[in-house]
């Protein structure tokens, strides 16, 4: 019998940690899904979703973005770090390009700082169809952006990108 315990109490920990809501983006006319666990508490917004690591240490946000939207887009993400008290070194930024589930991603990282102390911040495009695309947001203190739950939280939700 208490082998039968633990098995269940395992087993229900998984699923606690397998919960997680599909997000189709933009609200209207989606074109590109993604998937965060629940643990993260995401929250949909207009045409976007936000979320915040279980121990508050990572920001993330995905937002629908187009040709004619992708400037401002930026701009906004931008603002929002600069609002929420992160500034950004941006003669130590690096870019690069690479693929995500056969898509094509420009990604920008800097180091920065917010309230706290020192942060990471990458801004990614995903271009998902021709015009369309997703702006990946992620702010993360050094503890967070190093923590080995929260890498492989990160690496699922990035692997859940998709087209429709």
């Amino acid at each position: 019998m208490h082998k039968f315990l633990l098995v269940f109490a395992f087993a229900a920990g998984l699923v606690g940690i397998a919960s997680a809501k599909e997000f189709a983006l933009p609200d209207e006319d989606a074109y590109a899904s993604v998937t965060i666990p629940d643990s993260w508490k995401p929250e949909a917004y207009e045409n976007g979703v936000e979320a915040v690591s279980k121990d508050g240490e990572v920001y993330l946000s995905i937002e629908s973005t187009g040709g004619d939207t992708l400037d401002k887009s930026i701009e906004e993400a931008m603002a929002y770090l600069k609002k929420q008290g992160v500034t950004v070194d941006d003669e130590k930024s690096e870019t690069s390009e690479g693929k995500l589930n056969g898509m094509a991603v420009v990604r920008t990282n800097w180091s920065g700082k917010d309230k706290d102390g020192p942060c990471r911040v990458t801004l990614s495009i995903v271009a998902v169809a021709q015009g369309k695309g997703l702006l990946v947001l992620y702010w993360a203190s050094p503890k967070g952006d190093e923590d080995e739950g929260n890498t492989k939280t990160l690496d699922a939700i990035a692997n859940s990108i998709k087209p429709l």
